[in-house]
């Protein structure tokens, strides 16, 4: 579904769709593949990781930027 989200996205805020698609790319790149791709579940502890890793990347989204 991401490509719809995207599509709506850049109607909606143009300036945003290449920040996002930054995002993804650094997270998928980021994500450890096992031998059969993606898992369709992740164990408590992973799914715990999960879980912070988006609130602490939602936070970030809102933080007031220095000047430099």
């Amino acid at each position: 579904l991401k490509n719809s989200h995207i599509k709506k996205l850049e109607r909606e805020y143009p300036g945003k769709k290449k920040w996002y698609e930054i995002c993804l790319t650094d997270i998928i790149g980021k994500i450890e593949m096992t031998k059969d791709g993606f898992p369709k579940q992740l164990p408590l502890e992973e799914q715990g990781k999960f879980i912070l890793g988006y609130y602490h990347q939602m936070q970030k989204k809102y933080e007031k930027k220095e000047d430099k």
